[in-house]
């Protein structure tokens, strides 16, 4: 899902109000796991739709090759689609499609992974390994 997908804004987004502005850039930050600056916040109701497009790909830019995933965040997409922060190592078919998908999203990739691998995946610490050694 790109940017505009997700926001379901197009041509109306300089009609939307600094609170409206401010909500969207929530809601790109919780999906694509991303954080603004305070200044990009604060230019939020100066920028285009595009300006907001080239600046969300831009931190989606530096924050994949900050560093590769971790536990915490495996554990952080899980609890998302499992609706709980109970930790449970076993990772089931429907979440790590998720998983994946979030992992795509959030570095960049397309990830391409063979059957071993995809079993490896089962839990959560194989998912970090084999996550790691695909975009760390």
């Amino acid at each position: 899902m790109n940017i505009a997908e997700f926001v379901g804004v197009d041509g109306d987004f300089a009609a939307l109000d600094a609170r409206a502005r401010l909500d969207l850039a929530l809601r790109v930050e919780r999906q694509f796991r991303i954080r603004f600056s305070d200044e990009e916040i604060e230019s939020l109701p100066r920028l285009s739709w595009q300006n907001f497009v080239e600046l969300t790909k831009a931190l989606l830019k530096r924050t994949r090759v900050a560093r590769p995933p971790t536990r915490q965040d495996v554990l952080a997409v899980l609890a998302e689609v499992r609706g709980t922060s109970e930790v449970i190592e076993e990772i089931e078919s429907m979440e790590l499609l998720w998983l994946l998908n979030s992992m795509e999203q959030r570095y960049g990739v397309t990830l391409d992974i063979d059957e071993q691998s995809l079993t490896r995946m089962r839990t959560v610490d194989g998912a970090v390994g084999v996550l790691c050694s695909c975009v760390g």
